[in-house]
């Protein structure tokens, strides 16, 4: 992982910690940011998620950036239960 999310449950701090994922992911071409099911975790990413595709970021599972890394085809990965 890059960001640890929540060790500190306040939303301005998970927000901050957001901000930093956003930095490392235009920097590096990705991100991995863990955190737990937190009620402010909850908040922050639904406040969050919205603006992505505005900054030009993909939420995409943690399969598809270990494919890209290893050269595995994205085809083989499977990106939904259906």
């Amino acid at each position: 992982r890059n960001v640890f999310l929540d060790h500190e449950p306040s939303l301005e701090f998970i927000l901050s910690q957001l901000e930093i994922v956003e930095k490392i992911a235009k920097k590096q071409g990705y991100a991995v940011a863990i955190g737990h099911p937190r009620p402010t975790t909850i908040s922050a990413l639904s406040q969050w998620l919205p603006s992505i595709a505005g900054k030009g970021l993909n939420l995409v599972p943690i399969s598809v950036i270990m494919a890209k890394r290893t050269g595995i085809p994205l085809k083989l990965i499977k990106l939904s239960a259906n």
